[in-house]
């Protein structure tokens, strides 16, 4: 996505996007951490 950014000159919306989907897969792996830890009680 980055050199597709810097290629077309559109950079600012491709970090928008990364940080996004950054943010989204962190809260994944915290919500599936979470369920498996307590997947026992």
């Amino acid at each position: 996505m980055l050199i597709i950014g810097l290629l077309t000159g559109w950079m600012a919306p491709v970090l928008w996007i990364l940080a996004l989907f950054t943010n989204l897969t962190a809260v994944q792996r915290i919500v599936d951490v979470y369920r498996k830890t307590n997947a026992g009680r």
